[in-house]
């Protein structure tokens, strides 16, 4: 057992991860004194003022639906293949392989037939916004051919074993 202290900002970032900006719901979880994100438990003295809850919620990014993609601020791309998620971080998605002209990334933004991720939401636990793609079946070949550019042998082998559903570009702010 571990024991931090823990700014208010950090812990109210956590909570609002799970639970998204709903003030109402966030005061009762800080009243209560405990919260639980995936094997963590978090303890405090609860709060019986939460009154500067509406300045700490004005801190943190809203989502910005109107934001576009930007191909060099990918941090990370998921891949996801029904429960399996594969990460590709985004150096690797933009690099390219000897003697190719393209990368993974750029092959996949410039190409016709694979999808344009639309923007998602931002995601609190990332801290990045979420541009996700569904990855049709007809889409499979210039999938492939993209994972091909990939200059990491694991990656790419990784990707060939299962069919993917959807594709998921992090981008932080």
């Amino acid at each position: 057992m571990q024991h931090r202290e823990t700014p208010l900002v950090e812990l109210v970032t956590w909570i609002v991860s799970v639970t998204g900006k709903d003030a109402p719901r966030i005061e009762e979880i800080l009243k209560r004194g405990s919260f639980v994100l995936g094997l963590s438990r978090m303890r405090w003295e609860a709060a019986d003022d939460t009154g500067c809850l509406t300045e700490v919620l004005k801190m943190l990014p809203d989502d910005w639906p109107e934001r576009p993609l930007e191909a060099g601020k990918i941090r990370e791309i998921e891949v996801s293949a029904g429960t399996r998620k594969v990460a590709i971080p985004g150096e690797v998605a933009r690099a390219r392989r000897w003697f190719r002209a393209e990368s993974f990334l750029g092959r996949w933004l410039s190409s016709g037939t694979l999808p344009l991720p639309g923007y998602e939401r931002y995601d609190y636990r990332e801290q990045a916004d979420r541009f996700r793609a569904p990855i049709p079946a007809n889409a499979m070949a210039p999938f492939h051919e993209a994972v091909d550019l990939l200059p990491s042998a694991a990656l790419r082998g990784a990707l060939r074993v299962h069919a993917p559903t959807a594709v998921t570009m992090l981008v932080p702010r």
